[in-house]
């Protein structure tokens, strides 16, 4: 009975905002504030039992709309983060990526340039269409291309075993490099926050670089403080591991833990997620330095 009369609220809800979708105004500001206030939620326990029919109805939006770029990155910021949260199984979080990587790909191709890159098969011509493509984003498409791409290679970082994520690494992270370029600050610095990331989790021989890593992760962790503790999670988990700083790790995830995530709304949601898993890691911090133990 309880599920039934969950699904009938459900399908009703979708009714109704299937029906605004002729008022693009109405359905932007709507969508806006239904993703705020899940971002600024603290209440896990009916975000995870209420998260499903909120993706079913942003799903059914976004999908509806391909040209509608500010509900296609409401879809990818709502998957992204309920599946960060509360998604553990492989295959159901390969599913999240996949459909976010698709309304990044959707998002994209709103823009002339990585539409023709993307559709075409001539090298000469996707190279010029994609220096054109990012040389050409400004302040204004940051959001959509930032978003875009960070979706994008979240689906590539899943998938390097394939050849069409290998290929694709590289031109997602020249766009968010350009997007650092345009505006670093975007998003407590979340730009530079992806290329410390990038440079401190590949080799030197596959384009890591500590030191180019340890320079972006201090612009981006200087914007963020404690109003975003993903930036201090993944400099501690990338950053720090690599070098085997022990100490300095724990020291991390026990600032996180220790924060007030109810001192900013709009990232309470992030920053309780962050301080789970800042917990967990902290629990596991002798087995994840192990190998540096021995030397």
């Amino acid at each position: 009975m309880k599920r039934s009369l969950s699904l009938s609220l459900t399908a009703l809800m979708m009714s109704i905002m299937l029906s605004l979708t002729s008022c693009s105004s109405m359905m932007g500001s709507l969508t806006d504030s239904m993703t705020k206030s899940l971002f600024g939620q603290k209440d896990i326990q009916l975000l995870e039992d209420g998260g499903p029919a909120f993706l079913l109805i942003i799903e059914a939006l976004a999908d509806r709309d391909p040209k509608n770029k500010d509900m296609l990155i409401a879809a990818m910021q709502a998957f992204s983060a309920y599946s960060t949260a509360f998604v553990d199984d492989k295959e159901r979080g390969a599913i999240f990526l996949q459909k976010s990587k698709n309304w990044a790909m959707a998002c994209l191709m709103n823009y002339p340039n990585f539409a023709k890159y993307n559709n075409s098969t001539d090298k000469d011509i996707k190279d010029a269409a994609l220096d054109k493509f990012i040389a050409g984003i400004k302040k204004k498409d940051v959001p959509y291309v930032f978003w875009s791409a960070y979706s994008w290679a979240l689906w590539i970082m899943a998938n390097l075993d394939s050849m069409e994520a290998f290929i694709d690494l590289p031109v997602a992270k020249r766009i968010i490099e350009r997007v650092g370029e345009v505006d670093g600050d975007f998003y407590y610095g979340a730009p530079h926050l992806f290329l410390g990331v990038y440079y401190a989790s590949y080799p030197e021989n596959f384009g890591g670089d500590m030191n180019r890593a340890k320079s972006e992760f201090d612009y981006a962790l200087n914007l963020a403080g404690d109003k975003m503790l993903t930036s201090k999670l993944l400099y501690a988990n990338t950053y720090l591991k690599t070098k085997g700083d022990k100490e300095a790790y724990r020291q991390i995830m026990e600032d996180i833990i220790s924060a007030d995530v109810n001192q900013y709304a709009d990232t309470r949601l992030l920053n309780v997620i962050t301080q789970q898993n800042a917990e967990k890691m902290l629990d596991n911090i002798d087995e994840t330095f192990m190998m540096f133990d021995f030397d």
